[in-house]
């Protein structure tokens, strides 16, 4: 199921939290990240995507690992 969604204008991207990891679609292609080929995910159900006023987007997994995208991948943000 798809928790949220949040449009990157900057880059073109829809990235996609769903309960299976997060998605990012270019319009043609999906590619998906896992908690198997992303860093610091320690779950694959994401809990959200949100942007910042300054328009960065960030994501947290049920477990609140945070991940910021960073043009076309997930970045790990420890606490």
């Amino acid at each position: 199921g798809i928790k949220s969604m949040q449009w990157d204008e900057e880059h073109g991207f829809l990235w996609i939290a769903t309960e299976a990891g997060m998605s990012r679609y270019n319009g043609l292609d999906f590619t998906n990240f896992t908690k198997e080929n992303t860093p610091g995910l320690s779950h694959e159900r994401m809990a959200y995507v949100v942007k910042s006023n300054a328009g960065a987007i960030f994501a947290a997994d049920v477990n609140g690992n945070i991940v910021q995208v960073n043009t076309s991948k997930l970045q790990y943000l420890p606490l």
